[in-house]
């Protein structure tokens, strides 16, 4: 059913038009025509993700068509330059890229890219998550599914506070997860550690502030986002059911896995 109703959504996009579901009767779903993409219609050139032990250095190599590229260390930052379409970027293909292009890939292909995403981390609650994520993908035995991109440039200014004399132009540049979802949806899941609403320990309405600041702008704009709070991974066992749970429910959403 996802199928067809993507191809149908094809259509109706050049009106402004698309089905979503409405609702679930017995486990299928009910679409109606909303007016909307319900998601970012605009061209992926580049994902800058999984940047490790500072931030990458990057140049506009062509000004003209905004291509770019990363000087220096290239390796301590990924950069994915084919663009998705309108059904995201699933597993698959995130594998088939870090392969060179070749779709004979075995299980190793695919742990060593997930080693690779996680050196990227910072936190265990982050690895927690990508490893639930992936394990997931990998008991559900469909490689088609969204590929979970960690931390993912969402906004990018090549200067430092510092440089800037104290002050950030953009406050929250990174994201800890990243899914483009099939009809142009981008999902932005982010695991709040201390550092997010609090200094040495003790809470800063500062930082919360700014946060939910982001928030609203990623929104706006057309991400969907969801947050975990750190607290949440303490119990490993429950941790890992409740992520399981929430990806389940986060892809029947967008009509990824047809409700059972």
């Amino acid at each position: 059913m996802a199928y067809y109703i993507g191809a149908i959504n094809k259509l109706l996009a050049t009106d402004g038009y698309r089905f979503q579901v409405e609702k679930r009767i017995a486990g299928r779903p009910i679409y109606k025509i909303v007016h909307g993409s319900g998601g970012i219609e605009k061209t992926t050139k580049n994902i800058i993700f999984g940047a490790y032990d500072g931030k990458p250095d990057i140049v506009i190599s062509d000004a003209l068509t905004n291509d770019i590229e990363i000087v220096g260390d290239s390796s301590k930052c990924l950069l994915y330059m084919l663009p998705p379409n309108s059904n995201g970027l699933s597993w698959h293909e995130l594998v088939t890229w870090w392969n060179g292009g070749n779709e004979e890939y075995d299980i190793e292909v695919e742990k060593a890219l997930v080693s690779r995403l996680i050196l990227s981390l910072d936190s265990e609650p982050e690895k927690i998550f990508l490893r639930t994520y992936y394990n997931f993908i990998y008991k559900q035995r469909n490689n088609n599914l969204p590929a979970l991109i960690p931390q993912v440039y969402c906004l990018y200014d090549p200067q430092s506070a510092r440089m800037r004399g104290g002050q950030s132009y953009v406050f929250h540049q990174r994201m800890d997860f990243l899914i483009l979802m099939p009809n142009w949806v981008r999902v932005v899941i982010e695991i709040d550690g201390k550092q997010h609403y609090s200094v040495d320990n003790i809470a800063s309405p500062e930082l919360y502030a700014k946060m939910v600041e982001d928030d609203r702008k990623l929104s706006l704009y057309g991400y969907d986002v969801y947050r975990f709070g750190g607290q949440e991974f303490v119990n490993g066992e429950e941790v890992r059911k409740k992520i399981e749970a929430f990806i389940t429910d986060l892809f029947k959403k967008y009509d990824i896995i047809p409700a059972k």
